[in-house]
């Protein structure tokens, strides 16, 4: 008895093992993954990137004095310039 069940074992097996490989086989007809699997990076934690802006390296002054130069807009007259510094100095 205990010889039967062996065998059947692994007639039971052995019809599993084909109907596996029969199913494996049809899905390798379907497609293959777009990227290889050895070529996909692997990365233990998902990935995000931020896009970094530039810092700005301005001084205060400097900010203020390249503001009030935008605001008005024109080529800076000697009074204008002395003005500006004297608004920017106190910042």
């Amino acid at each position: 008895m205990m010889a039967t069940i062996i065998t059947f074992g692994m007639t039971l097996i052995a019809s599993l093992q084909t109907q596996n490989m029969s199913k494996a086989n049809s899905s390798f007809q379907h497609a293959a993954p777009a990227v290889p699997e050895s070529k996909k990076p692997v990365f233990p934690y998902p990935m995000y990137v931020l896009p970094v802006q530039q810092r700005d390296d301005r001084t205060p002054k400097q900010r203020c004095w390249d503001n009030e130069t935008a605001r008005i807009g024109e080529t800076l007259s000697d009074l204008d310039r002395r003005a500006i510094d004297l608004k920017c100095s106190q910042r």
